[in-house]
């Protein structure tokens, strides 16, 4: 009998690498910048975006290798990736409700 257990990756390590790496590519191409100064709620926007455009990608293109561990609400399988991608392609959004 195989093992047909897949990894389960965290959402928050993606997450936490993907905004290093695009604040490295900002600091690169303003490298005159002193500061680097973000107003927090812009951060927590910017922090929903990527949590979403990360959990869109996985449900088209990685969904059947991987579960993904969002933390605040669970694991995500690919038995949930049709409904998940369905959601929101119908304007769902985080709370349960459509837009």
């Amino acid at each position: 009998m195989t093992d047909t257990t897949k990894p389960t990756i965290k959402l928050a390590d993606i997450v936490e690498d993907a905004q290093l790496s695009f604040w490295e590519q900002v600091v690169k191409h303003l490298p005159l910048a002193e500061y680097g100064d973000f107003d927090p709620m812009s951060q927590f926007n910017f922090d929903l975006a990527i949590e979403e455009a990360i959990k869109t990608w996985w449900s088209y293109n990685a969904s059947e290798s991987y579960d993904l561990d969002t933390g605040h609400s669970g694991i995500l399988t690919n038995s949930e990736r049709n409904i998940y991608t369905r959601w929101h392609q119908i304007g769902g959004n985080n709370n349960g409700t459509a837009e």
